[in-house]
């Protein structure tokens, strides 16, 4: 999934995706060694970290 597509089907259908760490969401790109975790407020979508996939996976937990 490109990085843009990936972005709009969250918006689209934010439960699509797995759950992950600490009640995040996280969508995997195809096209890129990355990943865009993020969480579903009440009335917005907070992206956390685009994390790259062969670096610290969860190096944005402690922001939470």
């Amino acid at each position: 999934m490109r990085s843009f597509s990936a972005v709009n089907k969250v918006r689209q259908q934010p439960s699509l995706f797995p759950t992950y760490l600490h009640g995040t969401r996280r969508v995997v790109l195809n096209r890129y060694p990355f990943s865009i975790d993020y969480r579903e407020l009440l009335d917005e979508i907070q992206i956390i970290a685009v994390a790259h996939a062969k670096r610290q996976p969860s190096y944005w937990a402690n922001r939470l």
